[in-house]
Order: structure tokens, then C-alpha cells, then sequence
């Protein structure tokens, strides 16, 4: 969790960032991401949801995008997008 933290606080203020995980974010990882979201701009993603991707063909661009606007708008580090 203080990886995040330090990862986050080191990157300069116009730097967004995307974390991958493979076996899923625990509570105190999201609720962390959740405070960097007032300073940066960064989301999470599961390995899943890379794989589920790649398996339909589907639109990496549209993912990250709808991903990204859920961290802005919505406050939200992790939008689980399996479909």
C-alpha cells in the first residue's frame, strides 16, 4: 500500500497512471488510490480484464478510456470492466 503511495507522490502533477494487478486490489490498496485521486489521476486493473479483452478483440482505447473517466468523475481507481 505504501508502494502506491510513493509511486504516486514521486510522479510530477500532469503524470497518470495505471496499476496492474494480478490477484485482485485489497480494501486499504483502493481506499489509498481513492485519496491519491484528489492529487492524480490513476486506476486499477485486473488481469482479468486484460485477458477477457484479449479473448473478445475488443477495443483496448474504449477500456482504459471508460476506466479513466470513472477515476475522474465518478472517484473511482477501480471499474471492473469484464464484458
Amino acid at each position: 500500500m505504501n508502494n502506491y503511495r510513493q509511486e504516486c507522490e514521486k510522479r510530477r502533477t500532469n503524470t497518470h497512471g495505471m496499476f496492474i494487478a494480478t490477484h485482485g486490489d485489497t480494501e486499504s490498496v483502493l481506499s489509498e488510490c481513492r485519496n491519491v485521486l484528489s492529487q492524480k489521476t490513476i486506476f486499477l486493473c485486473s488481469l482479468q480484464e486484460f485477458i477477457m479483452l484479449l479473448q473478445r478483440q475488443g477495443d483496448l482505447t474504449a477500456l482504459l478510456k471508460r476506466k479513466s473517466q470513472a477515476a475522474i468523475l465518478e472517484k473511482n481507481p477501480f471499474l471492473e470492466i469484464l464484458l
